[in-house]
Formats: structure tokens, sequence, C-alpha cells
């Protein structure tokens, strides 16, 4: 048993030295000799073989373990003989180090001594400093009281050295801004003068009031020598920045009515003669102070009659194109006087300028009471925008009058005929067009706030389109005289008149015009249906004495075709026509309409009587209402008077009337069909009292040729 145990110990040595054995040859195997670290030992261990005579023999690799251990004796010597030295200098520097231990030792001491006397020099510091805060405290005030109610020095001298006009990089104007600071300081010194201190306040007022008059008589002078350069011949060209200074100083001046009406009165004055010069320039192409025949030239420059367009004199030949010129010229003069005038006198407040609060005019946009264009005798009252333009605009007053007036004049060299009565057709229209003229700009004028009752010009338009008006209406009752007395020759072919063909056009352009127009019906002075009745009723009376003589059928056709031309001329229009065409146009269907069925009753009897039919009828009538007898029995109602009858009527029913001189087909087609009832309806009676047992004709179906129907087929009238 004890040899088992040794055996199996044995066997597990064995084993366990084969395993260690294995782990060496694995890691031997596992080792690598191409690593730096591997060539690094190897090249040092073959140093010690190569110390030897043989070299890397098996007695030198025996020795391996003694020769590095020798090598190691060797290093640590070398350590401690160099170490050596090392020793020496940290003894020397512990002797240092206890020195530095003395003098900081010392230092301590003397730190003592120092914070003690510090203590005391902090209290005396914070006692100082409360008295800073206190300083500094007074200062601040001071310095706000000062700021609240004096002027700095740039400011003073931005009021009485530096220049009105002068704008800083950012759009600052020192001037402007000193001066509305100057302003805000007089309303806090006033709260001043109210307190205890008001000393004080009197002193402080007295030095500001100083800067204030020194900056606004530098401002009236300033504003006053730009007014003098206010001579543009375009007011809306681009704004220069010394007209944004004078506009920013007329609102700044306002503080002062009488400087401020002064330079209002200055700026009315230029430019109402800017306007005027503009106008003759662009009535005639000639400055008003040239020289006979020099022509200012306007090259390079816009005015307000347009750069390069011809003078409107040229187009005085057309009365209508004249006038229009000459009104829109003043139209656009206006409204950029207009806004020249609110962007002068209400200018935005620019950022950072230190202007005046924006205030409007009085009484902007409309006349004050009783105050004209022009009127400057109150030089204690400011004067609105309206008073303003109105007293600019004054200046063309004078020739636009004179100029209307010439038109109005009745004049052969307007292009009309010398016919008087086409004349004054002519001249009618023309009035007629030039009113409706006047009152459109004389409406837009008013809504520009030049009324007639405050401004020379609106009072200009008010008359001169009353004018218009009148004569107007003098040629309408002219027209109407000299209808009756001029009456039109009726043609042959009873074709409406010349007159008639020249009014229904004269008509269609009146209404067209009328129904054009943008003037408000109450605005024009006169209403449509009296200027149609005052044209179209003598040229109808006219036509009905120049139809004298004539025949009934021939006085309804001639009265047909010149009421149907006029009709439409009428109705040629816009769709729906005005109220008024529209009545006119009904009043003409119905006199046509009356003229129309007694051509109808007159050519209808005159067929009947023409082929016997209609006497024939009403004795047969008579005869069967007295019960006399039968009709065969009367005289002349015989069958054969009665067959001769027949037949001469069945042969005229191809030569009844065919209303060729009727100008309009749809007339002429409805005279043809009522005429064709009548025929046959008489037709139809006669048929059925012949055919009655009672009259007596038992060979009726003899000269009965034709029953009613038939006879309305061939009279195509069977609907």
């Amino acid at each position: 048993m004890m040899n088992g145990s040794k055996l199996k110990f044995k066997k597990i040595r064995l084993l366990e030295g084969f395993r260690v054995l294995k782990q060496k040859v694995r890691k031997m195997v596992e080792c690598r000799t191409d690593t730096p670290a591997m060539l690094e030992a190897l090249q040092a261990i073959a140093a010690f073989y190569g110390q030897r005579e043989g070299g890397n023999t098996a007695e030198a690799r025996k020795s391996l373990r003694q020769d590095l251990e020798k090598q190691n004796m060797v290093l640590c010597d070398d350590f401690l003989r160099l170490f050596e030295v090392l020793k020496e200098r940290l003894a020397a520097l512990d002797a240092h180090t206890a020195r530095l231990e003395d003098h900081c030792h010392g230092i301590h001491a003397r730190i003592e001594t120092a914070e003690e006397s510090m203590s005391a020099f902090l209290a005396k510091t914070r006692v100082l400093q409360k008295q800073q805060v206190e300083c500094e405290s007074k200062a601040v005030q001071l310095q706000d009281f000062l700021d609240n109610f004096t002027l700095s020095d740039a400011e003073i001298a931005a009021l009485r050295y530096e220049a009105v006009e002068k704008v800083l990089p950012d759009g600052h104007r020192p001037f402007f801004a000193a001066l509305a600071r100057a302003q805000e300081i007089r309303g806090e010194c006033g709260a001043l003068v109210g307190s205890s201190r008001q000393n004080l306040g009197f002193e402080m007022l007295e030095e500001l009031s100083e800067h204030q008059e020194t900056a606004f008589r530098r401002l009236h002078s300033y504003i006053l020598q730009r007014c003098a350069g206010l001579e543009r011949d375009d007011p809306q060209e681009e704004v220069e920045e010394n007209d944004v200074a004078l506009g920013l100083g007329l609102r700044t001046i306002r503080d002062r009515p009488a400087l401020f009406v002064h330079c209002q009165e200055c700026v009315l004055q230029r430019r109402k003669d800017v306007v005027r010069r503009r106008f003759l320039q662009a009535l005639s192409g000639r400055d008003e102070g040239a020289e006979d025949g020099d022509v200012r030239e306007e090259k390079g420059k816009r005015s307000m009659s347009g750069s390069g367009q011809r003078p409107i004199d040229m187009h005085s030949h057309d009365p209508v194109r004249y006038l229009s010129d000459i009104l829109a010229w003043l139209h656009q003069a206006v409204a950029s006087e207009r806004e020249f005038l609110t962007n002068l006198f209400r200018p935005e407040a620019p950022g950072g300028s230190g202007g005046q609060g924006e205030r409007p005019l009085p009484g902007e946009g409309v006349p004050t009471d009783g105050q004209e264009s022009g009127t400057l005798e109150d030089h204690n009252q400011e004067l609105s925008q309206a008073a303003m333009l109105g007293g600019i605009m004054e200046g063309v007053v004078a020739l636009l009058k004179a100029r209307i007036l010439q038109l109005l004049e009745p004049a052969d060299s307007y292009g009309v005929t010398n016919r008087e009565s086409n004349a004054t057709r002519s001249q009618i229209f023309l009035l007629f067009r030039l009113l409706h003229l006047l009152a459109f700009y004389d409406v837009t004028f008013q809504k520009l706030g030049l009324t007639a009752d405050a401004s020379a010009l609106g009072k200009s338009m008010r008359e001169t389109r009353v004018e218009c008006q009148r004569r107007f209406e003098g040629r309408l009752e002219a027209w109407g005289s000299q209808s009756l007395m001029s009456v039109p020759a009726c043609p042959i072919d009873l074709s409406p008149a010349q007159v008639m063909g020249e009014l229904g056009q004269s008509l269609a352009e009146i209404v067209a015009v009328h129904e054009a127009s943008l003037v408000p019906p109450g605005a024009l002075g006169y209403a449509l249906d009296e200027v149609l009745t005052a044209l179209i009723e003598p040229a109808l009376r006219a036509c009905r004495s120049g139809a004298e003589g004539l025949g009934p059928s021939d006085v309804a056709l001639y009265m047909i075709n010149n009421a149907a031309i006029l009709s439409a001329s009428l109705t040629s229009g816009s769709d729906p026509p005005s109220p008024a065409v529209t009545a006119w146009v009904e009043k003409l269907r119905e006199e046509m309409e009356t003229w129309l069925g007694l051509v109808v009753r007159y050519e209808s009897e005159t067929v009947l009587e023409r082929t016997g039919l209609g006497p024939l009828l009403d004795r047969a009538q008579a005869v069967s209402a007295s019960s006399s007898g039968t009709l065969s029995a009367t005289a002349g109602l015989d069958s054969e008077s009665v067959t001769r009858t027949m037949e001469a009527f069945y042969r005229g029913l191809f030569t009844l009337p065919q209303f060729e001189r009727l100008q309009q087909p749809a007339l002429r087609a409805r005279a043809r069909q009522q005429t064709s009832a009548i025929i046959a309806q008489r037709h139809e009676k006669a048929h059925a009292l012949f055919r009655r047992a009672e009259s007596g004709y038992p060979d009726h179906e003899t000269f009965l040729a034709h029953t009613p129907e038939q006879v309305k087929i061939l009279l195509d009238c069977d609907d």
C-alpha cells in the first residue's frame, strides 16, 4: 500500500514536471525573437559571449548567470560613487532651507505689525469712501438739474453759430435738435417758476429766451433765403437736403406765428410766379421773360408741361382738345403744388432730427370761413393749405378765363359748316362737350380744396362753367327757332331729311358724352331729357311742316322714317340706356306706332276702295242691318255685281302696297303684315255675309273663289 502511494506520488510529480516543461516549451515556442526588447536583450548577452575566447559556447552559457551578477555589482558600485555627489548637494540644500526658515520668521513678525497699521488705514478709507459716494450722488443730482434746465455748450453753439441745414452722418440735425431741446427746457422751467425756486427759474428762462430768439432769427433768415430759390420747374423733383431742412424749419417756426405767416407768404408768392411762368410756357412754348424769337431751351429739364411736348396753343383749332389740355395741365399743376405744400409744411419727422411734433395746417383741405386764396391782410393768422394752394394758382386765373371765354365764342374757324343750321347744331355739341369738361374739372378742383368761395381758380371755373351752360341753353333755343324757320324739304323717296340724319348723329354723340361722363348728375346744371326735348321736338315739328301738301300715307311714311332714325341714334349707345334716353325712345316709338297705324289704315282702305270690296261690304252691312230685304235683291248687290267686285279683289291681292319707302325693314314688314290683316279681316266678313242663306246668293260659290284661310295664306298673314 505504501508502495502504491509512492508510485502514485511519483506519477503526480512526473506529470507536474511534464506540465511545467510543456509550459516552458510552449513559452519558448511562443516567444518572439524579433521584438525590439528581445533583440536588445540578446545583443546585451552577446556582449558577454564576445568577451570569451570561445564565444557562444556551452561553457559560456553555463557561466552566464555568474557574469550577469558580476555586471550588476559593477553597476551598483558606479551608482554609489555617483550618488555621493548628490548626497553632498542635498546637505547644502538642507542648510540653505534652514536659513530661509529663519528669514520667514522675521518676515512674519513684520507682517503682523503691518496688519495692525492697515486696520487703522482701512477704517479711515471706509469713511472716505462713504463721503465720496455722497459727493458723487450730489454731483449726479446737480448734473441732472443742469441737463433738465440748461443747454449744453454744443447745443448753444448749434443754435448760434452752426449752419441751420447741417446734418451729421447719422442723420442728426444739431440746430433743430437743440431748438427742440430748448422748447422742452422752457416747459421744465415753467414748473420751476411755480415752485419755491422761482428766482432761479426766471434767470434760466431769461437766458433760454435769448438763445431761442437768436435761433428763430437765424431760422427765419435761412427760410427766406431758401424761399428765394423755390423756383424749380417741377416741385416733384427729387428732394434735396436743403429742402428737407426747409420743411423742418417751417414746421419749427410755426411757434412764432408772425414769422411763420411771413414765410408762408414768401413761399406762396414764389410758387405763384413759377406756376404762372410755367403755364405761359406750356401754352406758347416760350418763357415769359424771353425776347421775341427766343425760345427757352428745355433740354435736360423736366417741366409740368412735359419734356419735349408741343405747345398747347398749337391745338387751339380743336376747342375740345385745347380746353382738355389746358385743364389737364392745371390739374397736374394743382396736384403737384398740393403735394409740394403738404411735404413742405407737414413733412414726416426724420429720425434723430429732434423736430417738433407733426401738426396739420389749420383747415387743411377745407378753406377757413371767409378766407379767400391769396388774401394776406391778416398777418397774424396762418394760411390754410387750401388758401395757399388757391393763392399759388391765382396767377393763372386771368389767362385761363380769357382762353375759355375765347373758346365759347361762336366762330366758323372751329371747323363747322357755313350753313346756319349745321353751324348751330355743331356748336351745340361743341358747347355740350366743353360744358362736360368744365363741370368735371370744376368738381375735381373742388375735391382738391379749390372751391368757388375760397379760391380764385375755383371761382373762375364756376363762372366759365355757368357761362358755357348759358351759351349752351341759348344755342338750344336758337336751334328750336331756327328749325321752325328753315323747314327741310321732303325728299322724293320720303327718306329722312338730311338735317335729321345729322341731328341723329349729334344725338348719339351727346348721349355718348353724357353717359361716359364722370361728373355727378347734380353738378352738370342741366337735365338730359330737357336737352333731348329741345333738340328733337323742334326737328319733328319742322318735319311735319315740311310734309304739308303730301298725301296722308306719304306724311306718315316720312315721319316714321325721321322718327326711326332718331330712335336708332338714341339706342346706339350704352346698354342699358339712361332713363332720359329710354323715355324719349318710348315717345318716338309711340309716335311711330301712331303714324304706322295711320298709314296701314290708309293703304288698306285704298286697296279695298280700289278693288270695290270696301264699298260693297259697307253697303251689304248697311242693308243687312236695316232688314229691308235680301242682299241679292238690292241694287248694286246682285250676284253679277258681287262677282265682278270679288274677281277684282282677288286680282288685287297680288298688287298690295309693299311700303318700299319705309327705311327700316322691321317697320316695313309690320306695315305689310297689319295691312294684310285688315284686308283679310274685311274679306272674311264679306265671305261670311254672302254665304248666309238669308243673303239670297245660292250661287255664292261661283264668286267666293277663296276661303278666308286661303286669302290669309295669299296675303302671308295666316298667323
